[in-house]
């Protein structure tokens, strides 16, 4: 196996961290299901991870592919789609569209920082808290970790 740099395991932990929370989320409830009856514990990921999946992630970054595949070698039961349906306008429409409707959409997405209020607010996102993420805050500057909380909810980790 290739040496990784911090960076880049750090950010395949995340990855993995939070498809998994969203692998979750969609066993509990529906698109804006945010709301939670509790936290997640540490069995239930291990549980889900030990499950066979397929996740579906839109993303514009050209490093999640890679970094998908070398979280899908550690649980080799999650098998990750990676698709790029643009950035910016083009990319919202879509996801927009997609809750909407309520089918084709992505378990994960990556969304900017000025665009999180506006999922969040209209409940199409999950709210991380539910599975623990709150205790990431203090490796993330204040900055970055106030652009993902709206409402005292967690939407997305800084990267």
């Amino acid at each position: 196996m290739k040496r990784w740099s911090r960076q880049r395991r750090t950010t395949a932990l995340l990855l993995g961290t939070v498809l998994t929370a969203v692998s979750l989320s969609a066993c509990g409830g529906g698109p804006g299901d945010g709301s939670g009856s509790g936290a997640v514990g540490e069995a239930e990921i291990r549980k889900a991870l030990d499950k066979p999946s397929e996740l579906t992630v839109w993303s514009w970054s050209a490093s999640l592919p890679e970094v998908a595949k070398a979280f899908e070698e550690e649980h080799p039961k999650v098998k990750i789609s990676v698709k790029n349906v643009g950035t910016g306008p083009a990319h919202y429409t879509k996801l927009q569209n997609a809750i909407k409707a309520g089918k084709g959409g992505p378990d994960l997405a990556t969304v900017e920082y000025s665009a999180i209020p506006q999922f969040a607010l209209s409940k199409a996102l999950v709210d991380l808290n539910r599975f623990g993420f709150d205790s990431l805050e203090e490796k993330f500057t204040p900055a970055t970790w106030e652009a993902v909380n709206v409402d005292g909810g967690l939407y997305e980790l800084p990267l």
